[in-house]
């Protein structure tokens, strides 16, 4: 398994991106892609004791998924078929900006 590499300017230390359950053979990138804020980069699906497809994203420190720690994170919106759904920690940061929407 191949986990992306996260790089965050100040940071000496590296960070990976975790992303447990997609649907094979739908990854839309490879490795040593930069990718942007909202791009697909794959499709999910359902494996494991599941009842639909979802995602289990995690950052860690190391390469080794169950041998590394998780990493602090925060997402501000997510999609479902193109529908955008901010989370709360977004909506306040907007609130804090003065924007209403």
């Amino acid at each position: 398994m191949t986990l992306p590499e996260l790089r965050y300017p100040g940071y000496r230390r590296r960070f990976y991106a975790l992303y447990a359950h997609l649907q094979p053979g739908s990854l839309k990138v490879k490795k040593g892609d930069a990718v942007k804020k909202g791009q697909a980069i794959a499709l999910l699906g359902n494996s494991g004791n599941t009842t639909g497809p979802h995602l289990h994203f995690h950052v860690i420190h190391g390469k080794s998924p169950l041998g590394s720690d998780g990493v602090p994170y925060v997402i501000d919106s997510f999609a479902v078929r193109e529908e955008r759904f901010p989370t709360a920690a977004s909506k306040r940061a907007r609130e804090r900006r003065g924007c209403d929407h």
